[in-house]
């Protein structure tokens, strides 16, 4: 009879525990971001150029950023976030002069949450470009134009919060603040510059001008989101 009741007991046991695999997670497995950081600065750019009183001179901008999170465990996540910001200028007269730029970043992340929610640190690996197009008249009313797509390998720290609103899951709120470090692949924009107008006078400002502050640099994020 004993060893039938402990038969019985294991039996229970791995069968308990085969159903406790199958069984959903008591947490969202789902996040979904939009940092409005971009969407903000494209914004205030956008009516920076609706301000100038000089009609002959268009200034138009543009932002975005979104992340997708994948929680792999009630401590861990595994993300990818892609960001985008173009800004772009054009001068009727006199010089009848346009001038664009871009940056894309695409970034694989890890998230740790030392007590399982909202805290939290993590890092980045990702690549990351900046594109220069512009046209216009030298001094010698000679016309020249510059096409210019300049890559970088980035990576860095994170940390920041991930605030739900009541119960885990549905609208969120995320914090997110950290350093982006850059580090050249290729030609810089200064060269490349040089080699399409045969000068420049701004290589070394250029580079440091990208890779700590556009490309890399200080960041934070403030995204609204949903987990699901």
């Amino acid at each position: 009879m004993k060893k039938t009741c402990l038969s019985l007991i294991l039996v229970f046991a791995i069968a308990g525990g085969a159903f406790a695999q199958g069984e959903e997670p008591s947490y969202p497995q789902n996040t979904v971001l939009i940092d409005i950081v971009p969407l903000y600065l494209g914004a205030v750019f956008g009516m920076f150029g609706q301000l100038i009183e000089d009609s002959d001179i268009n200034i138009a901008s543009f932002g975005i950023a979104a992340q997708y999170d994948r929680q792999i465990s009630l401590y861990t996540s595994l993300g990818a976030r892609v960001s985008f910001f173009w800004i772009g200028l054009n001068q009727s007269s006199p010089s009848d002069a346009s001038f664009g730029a871009s940056t894309l970043s695409i970034e694989g992340n890890i998230r740790y949450f030392p007590a399982g929610r909202v805290f939290f640190i993590g890092g980045f690996l990702g690549y990351g470009n900046i594109l220069y197009l512009g046209t216009g008249y030298d001094d010698e009313s000679d016309r020249q134009s510059v096409n210019v797509l300049t890559n970088y390998f980035k990576f860095g720290p994170r940390m920041g919060w991930r605030i739900d609103f009541g119960k885990p899951g549905g609208f969120i709120l995320d914090i997110a603040m950290g350093y982006d470090g850059a580090v050249l692949m290729g030609k810089s924009t200064g060269r490349q510059i040089e080699d399409q107008l045969g000068y420049n006078d701004l290589g070394s400002l250029i580079f440091l001008y990208e890779a700590f502050y556009i490309v890399g640099g200080p960041r934070f994020m403030l995204s609204l989101g949903w987990r699901f």
